[in-house]
């Protein structure tokens, strides 16, 4: 056998192998491990789902099992919504206020309260209700986000007339320029009076 018919044999079988194949055109399914698992082995797959409501009072030991970035979450709120001081969210918690700042500060070290904070009267009637449950759930209105547009400028100020006198040597091309400096380079219309006394030559 020539070096010739050796390469067209070894071709031959390469093209008889490949023809066995699959391809894209043969083949439009694309096949994963897991759609061989049954139902239960895909159920053991999907982790826990835990949901945590924000929006209503809570207890100290109810506090402490959430996550920490769950509870720096939930005491800025507080802190964002009600304007609500240390001393309040510890009696909220059932808890003294040193306690919760010891505990905020090894768990929530960003969270930090304003010493010597007051709540308003009308923070404190906000509070008040959201600790008896019926603080309403926000509207979406309220959700979406507002467009801080600037508010339209007031109305400049409009030069309606003015005055201008000269003494001296008379030099019409500065009193001209003068008045041109004054009315600007815009069209301008309106009323001119000019009135001379006293000239002499």
């Amino acid at each position: 056998m020539t070096d010739f018919e050796f390469d067209c044999h070894q071709k031959k079988i390469t093209a008889r192998s490949a023809s066995h194949k699959k391809s894209g055109a043969r083949s439009r399914r694309c096949s994963f491990p897991s759609d061989y698992l049954s139902a239960g082995q895909r159920n053991k797959l999907n982790g826990k789902v835990v949901s945590y409501n924000m929006r209503v009072s809570m207890r100290w030991e109810e506090f402490k099992n959430l996550p920490p970035d769950i509870k720096k979450e939930y005491i800025s709120s507080l802190m964002q919504s009600y304007h609500a001081t240390s001393r309040c969210i510890a009696d909220m918690l059932g808890v003294a206020p040193e306690t919760l700042s010891r505990y905020l500060k090894e768990e929530c070290q960003s969270v930090v309260f304003t010493r010597g904070r007051r709540m308003s009267q009308e923070e404190q009637d906000a509070w008040a209700v959201f600790l008896s449950g019926t603080d309403p759930e926000p509207s979406a209105a309220e959700e979406a986000p507002q467009n801080n547009l600037p508010e339209p400028p007031e109305q400049e100020t409009v030069m309606d007339g003015f005055s201008i006198r000269f003494h001296g040597q008379i030099d019409l091309n500065q009193i001209m320029n003068s008045i041109r400096y004054i009315l600007g380079p815009a069209p301008a219309s309106g009323e001119i009076e000019i009135r001379c006394s006293g000239l002499t030559r």
